[in-house]
């Protein structure tokens, strides 16, 4: 006599629908900024869950809590045994590095991104924040290169990119490059006082000295009644009138 065949994983099939309530019950407590009873939901989840898939959803939900908690190094393990499930899954990869850079480990960030854009080099985002990761390993030509593939692959890139964009140009040496860049910033968001600062430096660094002072002239009004603001106003001031008397020659 043949022996029933048993239906496909009993087990779980039992605990998947209790392991989604949870991991949806997680999710909705962690939006309410429950986040210790968000880590709770989580846990349960993971104690019963079995399916890999659903295993994967609750390491990701947990390490998004630990992540709000500041508990980086926990979020980093969760994501990381997120990605033992799913290790061809870009997102994850992006989100672990998203929590490197906010612990400020460079090197560890930069391989997440890497990773996550050797898995999918079409998302615009994963460009955005290798970008910043490789401003801070002071790799200024990486970063622009990466800057500048976020801005291509994105026509409704935020402003504040072309500003990134001219901070490593300016800092690689190339100051028109970089004002372009500022200026296409500032054309975008007129109130951003920080392109129309690194514009300014980069115009004195031309030796552009009168545009240099009308931009710093520029964030003073947006920013009134900053002491360094109107010592470097003082101070530009102070060489163009010096330049003025060279250009006239000696009395």
């Amino acid at each position: 006599m043949k022996k029933p065949k048993p239906k496909a994983k009993p087990k779980e099939r039992q605990t998947t629908p209790e392991v989604e309530k949870l991991i949806k019950h997680g999710e909705e407590l962690q939006e309410k900024g429950e986040l210790a009873h968000a880590r709770q939901a989580f846990d349960r989840a993971l104690e019963l869950a079995t399916a890999p898939r659903m295993r994967m959803r609750a390491f990701m939900g947990r390490a998004d809590v630990r992540d709000d908690q500041d508990d980086f190094d926990g979020a980093v393990e969760d994501y990381s045994e997120a990605i033992k499930l799913e290790p061809d899954d870009p997102f994850l990869y992006y989100l672990r590095g998203i929590v490197q850079q906010a612990r400020e480990d460079w090197p560890a960030a930069r391989a997440d991104f890497d990773a996550a854009i050797a898995r999918d080099a079409t998302c615009p985002e994963f460009f955005e924040v290798r970008g910043m990761v490789r401003f801070n390993l002071q790799d200024w030509q990486g970063a622009r290169a990466d800057f500048s593939k976020a801005i291509a692959d994105n026509p409704e890139v935020e402003p504040r990119f072309f500003r990134f964009r001219g901070e490593a140009a300016a800092l690689a040496g190339d100051f028109d490059g970089a004002i372009q860049d500022f200026s296409r910033a500032i054309e975008g968001d007129g109130a951003d006082a920080r392109a129309l600062m690194q514009r300014a430096k980069a115009e004195e660094a031309r030796g552009d000295l009168q545009a240099a002072l009308a931009d710093v002239e520029q964030v003073m009004v947006l920013m009134p009644g900053n002491c360094m603001l109107e010592e470097h106003r003082d101070r530009l001031l102070g060489l163009t009138k010096k330049g003025a008397r060279g250009a006239r020659g000696p009395k």
